[in-house]
């Protein structure tokens, strides 16, 4: 990732008052969330951060095959689902949903 954005900056959050702490305090181009998290899910996760920062896109790292859960995620308002073993495609992810 770093290869393709020199400049960026990454921020790790690992629970619901983290995120939304990480989201008042500076301005993100892009969310990507983990479908496993804990203490509260992805779904849970997505509605906080578009109460925050609406125009924001997210994107939704899943364990495993993905084939039998995507419709699922998109249809919760994920714009894009990425199985964690598919990470490679992320800056191409990122591009697309950044245009």
């Amino acid at each position: 990732m770093l290869a393709h954005w020199p400049e960026a900056v990454f921020k790790v959050v690992r629970s619901a008052k983290e995120l939304r702490k990480a989201l008042s305090q500076d301005a993100w181009d892009c969310v990507i969330c983990d479908s496993a998290l804990s203490g509260f899910s992805a779904g849970e996760a997505l509605l906080l951060i578009y109460a925050q920062v609406p125009a924001r896109p997210v994107i939704l790292l899943s364990e495993g095959d993905i084939s039998g859960k995507e419709n699922h995620q998109l249809n919760q308002g994920f714009p894009c689902l990425l199985a964690k073993d598919e990470v490679d495609q992320l800056p191409g992810q990122i591009d697309t949903l950044l245009q």
